[in-house]
């Protein structure tokens, strides 16, 4: 990283951090997902989106992200799949079951 900007190795340490004081927190695991795929890391993307989805597995912005990093990765019958179950989803209850996930 270049003086003043962030490692991605630096970011994931600070959601690491945050998601051991709220462990069924999937909105900072799909956030540390979005960090490490921003900066183009699918790997290490992957993990935090599987374990998201381990507790949540009814989350559409959370599935939608796998099936990105499935697609990256060079699964496309993944990525399909998921993305076509995100389409039976209620969207709109996205956030609220986000919250519940957490409880």
């Amino acid at each position: 990283a270049r003086a003043g900007e962030a490692s991605l190795d630096d970011v994931l340490a600070a959601y690491d951090g945050a998601i051991v004081l709220d462990p069924r927190n999937v909105v900072l695991m799909r956030d540390a997902a979005r960090a490490a795929l921003a900066m183009g890391h699918e790997a290490r993307a992957e993990p935090y989106l599987e374990e998201a989805l381990r507790i949540g597995p009814r989350h559409p912005t959370i599935l939608a992200e796998a099936a990105a990093v499935a697609f990256a990765r060079g699964r496309l019958d993944q990525a399909r799949s998921m993305l076509a179950e995100t389409f039976e989803m209620k969207w709109a209850d996205d956030c609220e079951g986000l919250s519940r996930a957490r409880g």
